[in-house]
């Protein structure tokens, strides 16, 4: 496979993962602040979201690390190329998955939280739009 820990590729791409996980929620967070009650601690919300998403990152990062560990060991055959960016999700992974036993419920599971991934993120985007027009001044009695 070609990869080591001391490849700078393998951290760039896990620091964008964060920093892009945590982009997402930015909008979601102003749709909180819309809601929420003026004396609520609005800090110690946002440090906790940050720091259950760094490391839900990282866990998975072991996750992942291991995954391509166990392709290299057992004859997976991946190229550099498979292993950056949507080669991991629609290559690496899949080939992994359809090592291990029972492989085809594991395949339905992984592309079911895919699915719903792809789901709550188009949701949770809706709602910081709607939210948004919904909190002009002139525009505020308009049913959501």
């Amino acid at each position: 496979m070609g990869l080591t820990l001391t490849d700078h590729r393998i951290w760039v791409d896990a620091l964008c993962q964060v920093f892009f996980s945590l982009g997402t929620c930015m909008g979601i967070f102003a749709v909180y602040g819309s809601y929420r009650d003026s004396k609520q601690p609005v800090i110690r919300y946002a440090v906790i979201v940050s720091l259950f998403d760094t490391l839900v990152s990282f866990l998975c990062g072991f996750i992942v690390w291991g995954l391509l560990g166990f392709l290299d060991k057992n004859g997976g055959n991946l190229k550099v190329d498979e292993v950056e960016g949507t080669g991991l999700m629609f290559v690496a992974i899949p080939r992994a998955l359809d090592m291990v036993g029972g492989s085809g419920w594991w395949t339905f599971i992984f592309m079911l939280l895919f699915t719903l991934l792809g789901f709550t993120t188009s949701v949770s985007f809706t709602e910081v739009t709607t939210t948004t027009i919904n909190d002009i001044a002139f525009l505020k009695g308009l049913p959501r």
